[in-house]
């Protein structure tokens, strides 16, 4: 995405983002969260809530996010605990009502099943 990795330190600061009144602020959290692999853990539930966001933009970072985090080079071809937790969470967004959404939390699942 090329963006900078936050510093570990930082998830529990972003985490609190998470629930910021502007949508902006949602979603730099929960991509900046997508880049902490399993650092980002303690926020997957938060990360998870993001996808029921009233606003796409925040809903399609959380499935990016989610993406990121459930990737084959974040786990291997053995799912981890956090992907584990984060592939049902982007099976439920294949069904948004915002194709963006769809298209974000299709392409990680995707890259999955091609892998296995």
């Amino acid at each position: 995405r090329g963006l900078m990795r936050p510093k570990v330190a930082a998830a529990p600061e972003l985490a609190n983002k998470l629930d910021d009144h502007h949508w902006r602020e949602r979603a730099s959290a929960v991509v900046d969260l997508g880049t902490l692999g399993d650092d980002a853990a303690c926020a997957l539930r938060g990360i998870a809530r993001r996808l029921e966001d009233k606003n796409w933009r925040v809903r399609k970072a959380a499935a990016g996010a989610l993406g990121d985090l459930s990737t084959a080079e974040v786990w291997g071809r053995t799912p981890g605990k956090l992907a584990a937790s984060a592939v049902p969470e982007l099976v439920k967004r294949l069904a948004d009502a915002d194709p963006n959404v769809r298209r974000t939390a299709r392409e990680p699942l995707d890259a999955l099943r091609d892998t296995t």
